[in-house]
């Protein structure tokens, strides 16, 4: 009889460990959860923007959705305007998303650009080069850039993530274009 009772003890001790780490097992996964909630990374300043791949990236669609032309000038080299920087500026605007407001980005990954990213280098350097006025030799790395852009649809949050490819010259990385984009609802 004692026998059954310690075998029925050690059972039920058992039930309560297995019971106990199931729940700190839940609650774990609750807390990371809310602690990896997706929300976008703090803004991109004038002084950070050209210091990395991700921080031009970002600051490219900030500035043109927060209509901050200063920031946006400071996407491209110096090379790259003719004196049209507010028709450059009004043509992003115009091909930009609305109806919604926008709320900040979020970088998501960079990786070379390759052709395990279906990207040439060479060819992509010549365009850089051609398109923003800077010789190929100047061009010290390009990337292909991924970040999520947030908005609120009447409170709603819809996600787009874009890629882009951005390129290093002269000491500072700088905006070239978009290459894909896919739009996502978030609840």
């Amino acid at each position: 009889m004692m026998n059954d009772i310690g075998i029925f003890a050690s059972k039920a001790s058992k039930s309560r460990y297995i019971k106990a780490f199931i729940a700190v097992v839940l609650m774990c996964s609750v807390l990371l959860c809310s602690c990896n909630r997706d929300v976008p990374d703090e803004k991109v300043t004038a002084d950070n923007l050209n210091v990395s791949a991700q921080n031009v990236c970002r600051g490219f669609f900030q500035s043109v959705y927060e209509d901050d032309l200063e920031l946006f000038k400071k996407c491209f080299n110096d090379h790259y305007f003719d004196g049209n920087e507010e028709e450059v500026f009004n043509g992003y605007k115009d091909s930009s998303v609305s109806g919604m407001t926008f709320v900040g980005t979020k970088h998501i990954a960079t990786r070379p650009c390759d052709e395990n990213n279906d990207l040439n280098y060479d060819t992509v350097k010549g365009n850089i080069s051609f398109f923003h006025n800077i010789a190929e030799e100047e061009i010290k790395d390009i990337q292909l850039v991924s970040v999520k852009l947030f908005f609120d649809d009447n409170g709603t949050t819809k996600t787009i993530e874009v890629y882009s490819i951005i390129y290093l010259a002269e000491q500072a990385w700088y905006f070239f274009s978009v290459v894909d984009v896919t739009a996502k609802n978030t609840k």
